[in-house]
């Protein structure tokens, strides 16, 4: 499955970050035709993307809270300097506690409905205050 650089297809931009491949592809899935979606497995993937896309706009970051690489703060940080909204996502609830109690948390498995109304909401908080 290839997916489109940020801002070609005119498609707001979500950066995934998610280790499970198989997860990651149904995501990506769930994605397809309302976001152009870039992929990562790691937190240094994420960042590396990051460094990649420079000025280019991410407008969303959804990120599993149990990474193998486990420095997720890092990334948060820099979601945070960019000001890009971040939805964490995990199968473990108690984890998106650990990591951060004001960012909204969507619960694996999760429907595409309530993946895009998670987005939706932080997107549309984030861009009105």
């Amino acid at each position: 499955m290839s997916f489109l650089p940020p801002a070609r297809s005119g498609l707001p931009s979500l950066l995934l970050v998610e280790d499970d491949a198989m997860v990651r592809e149904t995501i990506a899935l769930m994605l397809e035709g309302t976001h152009d979606v870039l992929l990562a497995s790691s937190v240094a993937t994420a960042l590396q993307h990051l460094k990649e896309t420079g000025r280019l706009m991410i407008h969303c970051m959804l990120l599993d809270c149990l990474l193998p690489d486990g420095k997720v703060a890092a990334l948060l940080t820099e979601a945070d300097r960019r000001s890009i909204p971040v939805v964490l996502i995990s199968g473990d609830p108690s984890q998106a506690l650990l990591i951060s109690s004001s960012r909204p948390f969507l619960a694996k498995p999760f429907t595409q409905q309530g993946l895009l109304a998670a987005i939706r909401a932080e997107t549309v908080w984030r861009n009105s205050g």
